[in-house]
């Protein structure tokens, strides 16, 4: 879905220039010989016409109703997913810490933990992006037209593998990409950290709970 204040006559050109060339055509043959060759019995009565524009209003309409329904709810989600994301970060800063763990570790290992914790989360966010563009089987082989979209700036992107190179090491993105489905993976991850910090006692029973319900709020979503 392609949402914007204004839609560039260079982004709907390679989609509708055969149609609008076809029916230019159309329309010009149909002028020139009720005009110069004196073909009138070319000319319809307005009533279907107009019964018919009335048909497509309707279409329009409820097509037009239809995208801003999908529109909205993915608005809603990734909202759902941005509000859920900040609360992610400030809950493994403020819950895994040294308070209670019987072997306390060094300032910079805690602030290691929260990194991988926080940048392992927007991997996943990244990686739920970059599968949510991916083509499906279906339409790799469609009309040369429609690949037009891979053109349109707001559509690029990278590959996974270079997307999540920012946020993972080279090793931990070679091991992720092998998966059908990253992003699960990644949740998982996360998920194991958080049982082997709650063994060592650096997280608490109550707080492993409430990080927990975080990551079934991200499946959910």
């Amino acid at each position: 879905m392609f949402t914007t204040k204004r839609i560039p006559f260079a982004v709907v050109l390679p989609f509708a220039w055969r149609s609008v060339l076809l029916f230019l055509a159309y329309s010009i043959g149909i002028c020139s010989l009720y005009t110069f060759a004196g073909w009138t019995f070319l000319a319809i009565p307005f009533v279907p016409v107009a019964t018919i524009g009335t048909a497509v209003a309707f279409y329009v309409g409820f097509k037009n109703n239809s995208s801003y329904d999908r529109l909205w709810e993915a608005r809603r989600i990734w909202g759902s997913l941005v509000n859920a994301s900040r609360s992610w970060s400030v809950m493994v800063l403020d819950y895994i810490t040294n308070h209670d763990a019987p072997d306390p570790l060094p300032a910079n290992e805690l602030h290691q933990i929260h990194h991988e914790l926080i940048y392992r989360h927007l991997a996943y966010i990244t990686a739920l992006r970059v599968q949510l563009r991916q083509k499906p089987v279906w339409t790799q082989h469609r009309d040369p037209a429609h690949d037009m979209i891979d053109r349109i700036a707001e559509f690029r992107q990278c590959s996974l593998d270079k997307e999540l190179s920012r946020f993972m090491s080279k090793a931990e993105v070679e091991a992720i990409i092998k998966h059908p489905n990253p992003a699960t993976i990644l949740l998982r991850q996360q998920s194991a950290q958080l049982a082997d910090l709650r063994a060592s006692g650096h997280l608490s029973d109550f707080y492993h709970v409430d990080l927990t319900r975080m990551l079934a709020e991200f499946y959910n979503q």
